[in-house]
């Protein structure tokens, strides 16, 4: 960085690291499928229903044959035809209800694969799609007929948690989104064991189960708050307030945990000082548009750099909004702060890799590294272990977060995605 004609130092804070996408009242096309768990009391269109009573829309449309798989999806011409044939924004495939549960060799063979051949196949057909995966549950009480030969099944717990655990690597292996259907049957099953949720086979969902899965299917795919619904449908009104609750606990106060937004433009911004109060603002490569707004004033086009010369030393905020090729956005937002009585001129570029990362994230900030900081999606902040080039991820902490580094004079955030 050049040395400044009339100023002694610069010092740059992140003060705001935010992403979104464009999807605000949006009509949507989603394609269900599934089996008999998204059969049951027609989940796509109580789906549907759900998101016009929040004054939104869905386009839905299914194949849901009865006990099928991933498997049989993947070959099924009904399937790949709607896959090819529909313009979709998500398309949420379920799991036979029990192969989740199963050994994870059996599980790779039967599941795993087929997840990422129907997840190439939506995407290779919808580039702009974003795949979910619905997480179901476990049976009421264990599945007895597999419980004798893999007794992790043999309880409800055991299974809803290998069911959760096996959704949750198929969404990360093919960078897609959760519907955690199943954990908010938990949370009901934990907090409101008066509702019913199961069908009278203890395996397919009551009208409250499947109540509770269109609600969760609206929160993933619109990210907004279901409690301000009045949508009952026909169920008990306390019943149905009481998993509008459940489901904002579980997914809309915890969007980063099921990867709902992980995959959004999340631009970054570098900076270089060329002359006195003059700075050329560069932005991470690979987007569509680049808006730069600097003083008030917005500067829009397909660059990633932006020249600014500023007038008065002072403390400036720099805001770059981004745009992919499929209309999503991401916003990142500095603070830039030109202070002629500021200690000598600090190089504050900060350079972090891989990312994404897991175990230990490799730093490059020449100033003095007092402390390092990660914050979760709900501004959880932690302290992580560092040494001069390493920061420690936690093993117990996966998705989206914030990386902030705190020298002796100033603070510098990036996002990260921990793998």
């Amino acid at each position: 960085m050049n040395s400044p004609i009339n100023m002694t130092g610069i010092k740059l804070l992140v003060i705001l690291l935010l992403t979104t996408t464009s999807a605000f009242s949006q009509n949507y096309n989603v394609l269900f499928l599934g089996n008999s768990y998204t059969n049951f009391n027609d989940l796509p269109n109580l789906t549907r229903q759900f998101a016009e009573s929040m004054g939104d829309t869905i386009n839905v449309n299914a194949n849901t044959p009865g006990g099928y798989t991933l498997n049989g999806h993947s070959t099924n011409n009904v399937s790949l035809t709607l896959i090819e044939e529909g313009d979709w924004d998500f398309v949420v495939l379920q799991e036979q209800s029990q192969i989740p549960s199963f050994p994870i060799g059996q599980v790779e063979t039967e599941c795993f694969t087929f997840a990422e051949t129907l997840n190439n196949a939506i995407l290779e057909a919808n580039p702009c799609a974003e795949t979910v995966f619905y997480m179901t549950w476990g049976r009421e009480t264990g599945d007895s007929g597999n419980c004798a030969n893999w007794p992790p099944v043999c309880t409800y717990e055991g299974m809803d948690d290998l069911i959760a655990e096996r959704y949750e690597i198929m969404a990360d292996d093919n960078e897609a989104l959760v519907s955690p259907v199943g954990r908010v049957w938990r949370y009901v099953r934990e907090n409101y064991p008066d509702i019913g949720l199961y069908s009278g086979d203890g395996s397919h969902p009551s009208p409250n189960g499947s109540y509770a899965a269109a609600v969760t299917h609206y929160v993933t795919i619109y990210r907004e708050d279901p409690t301000s619904s009045t949508f009952n449908w026909n169920i008990d009104e306390e019943d149905a307030a009481a998993i509008r609750e459940a489901v904002k606990t579980v997914v809309y106060d915890d969007l980063i945990a099921w990867n709902i937004g992980a995959f959004d433009p999340s631009p970054s911004i570098t900076i270089d000082e060329t002359g006195d109060l003059i700075f050329q603002f560069i932005g991470s490569g690979g987007f569509e548009n680049y808006a730069w707004t600097i003083e008030g004033s917005t500067y829009e086009n397909d660059q990633n750099s932006q020249s600014f010369t500023f007038q008065n030393e002072g403390i400036y905020p720099i805001v770059l909004t981004v745009t992919d090729t499929c209309g999503n956005t991401g916003t990142v937002e500095i603070e830039l702060n030109i202070n002629a009585n500021n200690i000598d001129e600090l190089d504050s570029k900060l350079v972090i890799g891989p990312n994404p990362s897991s175990g230990k994230l490799q730093y490059s900030l020449s100033n003095h590294v007092t402390n390092v900081f990660l914050i979760n999606s709900l501004g959880k902040i932690l302290e992580l272990e560092f040494t001069k080039n390493h920061v420690f991820l936690p093993m117990d902490i996966k998705g989206l977060a914030i990386i902030q580094f705190v020298t002796e004079h100033e603070k510098m955030s990036t996002q990260i995605i921990i793998e």
